[in-house]
């Protein structure tokens, strides 16, 4: 439509009107989803965030996998500061994407996007483990859920994950991390031998991780 038009080069006013007088004339809902989304993005430009929400909120009913909806929505709360709520943006996202690694890294967006909202209802955990459903060796999934679980003080899980992420992550820099998160709780435990050779691990994975290397020379002194 002309509507369409005019936002792509750059008149989202015209855009609001040539798109609001379209709908006004009730197109079948085949072919509202997309026109809905651009109005919606040019009702951002604007400032119009109540509307443009709406907007977004009624093409994804109609068309709940529209990637394009579900962008400008989740980047619009986001831009608003409304953490918690992008984080259930990104979350709804991801469940309507069906390529893993996709899936996967809006998961892990919707997960750290809850852990800055401190918002205690939302699933943080549930969200990285379902990153990881979608792609196992996801590095920053792995790397989150080991911190997630560390500081709700959960040793044991945030071992095992740290483990489990080291054993299969192939970003050597987050492996390092890994390794790293491994090494300080083996050392917590009295087990120097064990987190020494995690120590050491790191500094070989990651030239730039120097406290790794300094802690495994520290261990092999002692």
């Amino acid at each position: 439509t002309r509507g369409v038009a005019a936002f792509h080069l750059g008149s989202p006013a015209t855009c609001c009107r040539d798109l609001e007088a379209w709908l006004a004339t009730s197109p079948a809902e085949s072919l509202r989803s997309r026109p809905l989304t651009v109005l919606a993005d040019a009702l951002a430009a604007q400032g119009d965030v109540a509307r443009a929400l709406e907007r977004y909120g009624e093409a994804l009913a109609l068309d709940a996998a529209l990637d394009e909806a579900h962008a400008g929505r989740s980047a619009l709360l986001e831009r608003q500061g409304e953490l918690a709520n992008a984080a259930g943006a990104f979350a709804e996202w991801a469940q309507h994407t069906p390529q893993p690694a996709s899936r996967a890294d809006r998961f892990v967006r919707a997960a750290r996007l809850g852990r800055l909202a401190a918002d205690a209802g939302l699933p943080v955990e549930a969200w990285l483990c379902a990153a990881l459903e979608a792609q196992p060796a996801h590095a920053n999934a792995w790397l989150d859920l080991t911190e997630w679980l560390a500081e709700a003080g959960r040793d044991e899980d945030a071992f095992r994950a740290a483990s489990e992420g080291a054993a299969c992550v192939d970003v050597p820099q987050v492996t390092a991390a890994l390794e790293v998160r491994r090494a300080r709780m083996l050392e917590a435990r009295g087990d120097e031998g064990s987190a020494c050779r995690a120590y050491q691990r790191a500094a070989k994975l990651d030239a730039g991780a120097v406290e790794a290397a300094f802690a495994a020379a520290r261990l092999l002194r002692s």
